[in-house]
C-alpha cells in the first residue's frame, strides 16, 4: 500500500548489469549470459505487493520472469521492506582538483539498513590509458545519525569498490563485481557494484551517502547512474524522485568520429 515503489530501478541496473547483457556471477545477484537476471534479495510484505514493468521505449518488450513466495511471519516494528532507488544525472562535467563534487547516492530519514550500491556510468573521455581516463579518484562519504563527521571516509572509488589502480579488467566475486568495461582503459560504459552484506551499514535515524566525482581529466557529458539497496521500517522518507523517459534516453551514446588524445598514460603518443 506504499504510496511511491519501494524498488524503481531500469532493470538492467537493478541486477547491476549496466547497459546491455554483462554477465557476472555474485552471492545477492547473477546475469547469465543468456539474458537471465536473479536477485536473491529477500523482499518481505505484510499484506500486499504489486510488481510492474513500464516499457519506456519505443520498441516493443516482452518479459518472463519468476517470483519466489514464501510464508514470513512480519513483526511490527521489527520487520522492514525492501528498496531499491535509482537515480542519474547526464551532461555532467568530470574533472579533478577544485573540478570534483559529490554525488548522491542515497539521503534517508528512518530507520534501516544499507545493504548495497551499484555505480553505472558512461565516461566519454578521448585519453585511451586508464592512466588519464580514470574516473573514479573521487572518495565515498557516508553519514549514518547523528554524524557531524562521515562514519566512513574512503579513499577513492576504485578502493570502495573493491580494486584498484583504476582497473578496466571485468570481475566478480560474492561481494563485489565489475561487470561491465567498454574501454580502451576506464573509457565507455563502466558498471561497479558493491554489496553491504558481511559490512551491512545499520541507520537508526538517517543515512547520507554520498561518492566523489573526480577524473583525471575535464571530460564534459559524462553521465553516472546510481543504485542503492536498503532494508527501512515503514515510514521512512528518502529523495528519490521517479524515473523520467529522458532519464533512460540521454546520454546512452558514446560520441561518434572518437579520435584519442595523447594523454594521460598515452601522452606523447602517435596514434595510427
Amino acid at each position: 500500500g506504499a504510496a511511491q515503489p519501494q524498488v524503481e530501478s531500469p532493470s538492467g541496473d537493478f541486477f547491476r548489469s549496466g547497459p546491455g547483457i554483462s554477465p557476472f556471477d555474485s552471492l545477492p545477484m547473477t546475469v547469465s549470459p543468456d539474458g537471465s537476471m536473479v536477485c536473491r534479495f529477500i523482499m518481505p510484505f505484510a499484506q500486499s505487493a504489486r510488481l510492474t514493468v513500464d516499457n519506456l521505449g519505443s520498441s516493443a518488450v516482452r518479459v518472463e520472469g519468476h517470483i519466489a513466495l514464501g510464508q514470513r511471519e512480519w513483526v511490527t516494528g521489527k520487520s522492514m521492506h525492501f528498496f531499491a532507488k535509482w537515480r542519474v544525472d547526464h551532461g555532467l562535467i568530470a574533472g579533478g582538483g577544485d573540478a570534483s563534487f559529490d554525488l548522491p547516492y542515497l539521503c534517508a530519514r528512518g530507520r534501516g539498513v544499507l545493504v548495497g550500491v551499484a555505480a553505472i556510468l558512461l565516461n566519454p573521455t578521448n585519453v585511451p590509458t586508464s592512466g588519464g581516463n580514470w574516473w573514479g579518484e573521487g572518495d565515498e562519504k557516508i553519514w549514518v545519525d547523528d554524524d557531524a563527521f562521515p562514519s566512513l571516509f574512503g579513499t577513492g572509488s576504485e578502493d570502495y569498490f573493491n580494486y584498484a589502480w583504476s582497473r578496466p579488467t571485468l570481475f566478480s566475486h560474492a561481494y563485489c563485481a565489475q561487470p561491465l568495461n567498454t574501454g580502451p582503459g576506464n573509457r565507455g560504459f563502466v558498471a561497479n557494484n558493491r554489496w553491504h552484506i558481511l559490512d551491512a551499514l545499520p541507520f537508526k535515524t538517517h543515512i547520507e551517502f554520498y561518492m566523489e566525482l573526480m577524473h583525471h581529466s575535464r571530460t564534459p557529458e559524462f553521465s553516472y547512474a546510481r543504485l542503492a539497496c536498503f532494508y527501512a521500517g515503514p515510514g521512512l522518507r528518502d529523495d528519490h524522485v521517479p524515473i523520467t523517459p529522458s532519464d533512460v534516453s540521454q546520454g546512452l551514446e558514446l560520441p561518434a568520429n572518437w579520435l584519442p588524445e595523447a594523454a594521460g598514460a598515452a601522452r606523447g603518443a602517435i596514434f595510427y
